[in-house]
């Protein structure tokens, strides 16, 4: 084998191994440790192997300098490892930007609306819509924004307040045939983190119904 071969294959040892297989086993075995509510080993001991394994690769790359492989895959670990670690906070960027967005949408059903309202933790109403003619489907809503086919009962005639991060919150819908109630709490100034739902058929409530 030649040199510069055991030199490509060193490295892309190394990036494969310590970049992209160690740390998705790393990454697996959190969701694990988060699922077993901390039965199993924490993962911060897997990134800490993980770290003194790479440290014994270069220490013998040290004690082998003749050795190009042990020495390019020390160096493709180094690179895969560090990439890694670049990496992760990109994604949760990506992940907490996503869960935002998901947070945003506080409603969506496949059943005809009828009315839906906000209400704070003393039961006040912070923000009411009502169908126009009865009845209406929707997309997906965000809180303050009114669907086509519907009003604002309130408030009157301006947006409705912001969320207080972490107040607790109650959404209150009324469908064709069903009532829906779901308690949350405010992830956000216009964000929903849903707690809790519950939900009622009332078949005998048919409104006449409105495509969008």
């Amino acid at each position: 084998m030649s040199r510069t071969l055991r030199v490509v294959l060193g490295l892309l040892g190394g990036i494969a191994v310590f970049g992209f297989l160690l740390p998705y086993a790393a990454a697996r075995w959190a969701i694990l440790y988060l699922l077993s509510f901390g039965a199993l080993l924490s993962p911060r001991w897997i990134i800490l192997g993980v770290t003194v394994l790479l440290g014994v690769l270069g220490w013998l790359a040290l004690r082998n300098r003749s050795n190009v492989f042990v020495r390019s895959l020390f160096v493709g670990g180094l690179i895969g490892l560090l990439g890694a670690v670049a990496v992760v906070p990109v994604l949760a960027r990506r992940d907490r930007a996503a869960r935002t967005e998901r947070e945003r949408l506080i409603f969506s059903s496949r059943l005809p609306l009828v009315s839906l309202q906000v209400l704070d933790t003393n039961g006040q109403t912070i923000w009411k819509i009502v169908a126009l003619d009865g009845s209406s489907m929707v997309e997906p809503m965000r809180y303050g924004v009114v669907p086509a086919g519907f009003r604002q009962e309130v408030p009157y005639g301006k947006r409705p307040r912001p969320f207080h991060v972490d107040e607790p919150l109650r959404i209150e819908a009324r469908l064709v045939g069903r009532i829906e109630s779901r308690t949350g709490r405010a992830s956000s100034r216009h964000g929903f983190q849903l707690i809790g739902y519950k939900g009622e058929n009332r078949w005998a409530e048919r409104p006449a119904v409105k495509s969008p």
